[in-house]
């Protein structure tokens, strides 16, 4: 190879994104999910995360998914050793689908910090993948298809927990243990809903899973909290079985 084609290479070769979550929230909850089961409390390496989830510990796709639930501090540890962390475990106390849950899942986000920084940006309203790609490439110097990739993720994030709706609304979420009346931000402010209050519409919700599939959550009208907890809890007894 000459100069010339060296330099032009080295001028086209796209610059390093930021390491990001590449992997949506409750895909991660999921693998950690599975390390709870086999390990519950104790502590495993990096060898048996990778036994677990049932990916190669040497491969890309593990070190994404590793960094992914590292990001989101639903592991803690050291380089060679690991156990769930506190915010897993309040996590998986909650219920999937409770409001706690949403609310530790919007904590969970905003650990990662390049979706923390998006989210100050956007308290009240995501906008679309262009809009937070563009944001990424010019404020966080994100190659471009990197950065619809991670925007795409935060998106997915979001959603799948019930914190975003179709439109872009980042969704208030009821806090159980606050005082009735009290005011707070998107993850502590009161919803539409109560624990025991009954949802006057029907619910419709895309959850994205593992290789590309998905699963449409749909609830009757007059569905509850106390249902939707009662739904989390059987469906995560399940995937135990």
């Amino acid at each position: 190879m000459n100069r010339y084609n060296l330099s032009e290479q080295q001028a086209t070769r796209r610059p390093r994104s930021p390491a990001s979550p590449s992997r949506p929230i409750l895909g991660c909850f999921e693998d950690v999910n599975k390390l709870f089961a086999r390990y519950t409390h104790g502590t495993f390496t990096k060898g048996e995360i990778a036994s677990t989830i049932g990916i190669s510990a040497n491969s890309g796709p593990f070190g994404q998914r590793f960094f992914s639930i590292k990001e989101y501090a639903l592991i803690e540890g050291s380089d060679h050793v690991y156990q769930v962390s506190p915010l897993f475990l309040d996590m998986r106390g909650s219920g999937v689908g409770s409001p706690k849950f949403r609310k530790l899942a919007f904590e969970a986000v905003k650990k990662a910090s390049v979706f923390a920084d998006l989210l100050e940006q956007f308290p009240n309203k995501i906008p679309d993948i262009k809009t937070l790609a563009m944001r990424l490439e010019t404020h966080k110097k994100f190659n471009p298809d990197r950065a619809k990739s991670i925007a795409a993720v935060l998106q997915d994030s979001l959603s799948s927990v019930g914190i975003l709706d179709s439109s872009g609304n980042v969704l208030l979420i009821r806090d159980p243990e606050a005082p009735v009346g009290s005011q707070g931000g998107p993850e502590d402010a009161i919803d539409e809903g109560g624990t025991q209050t009954e949802m006057s519409k029907s619910f419709r919700l895309d959850i994205p899973l593992s290789a590309g599939r998905k699963a449409t959550v749909t609830l009757p009208a007059g569905w509850s909290v106390v249902d939707a907890e009662k739904i989390g809890r059987v469906l995560v007894a399940a995937a135990e079985e």
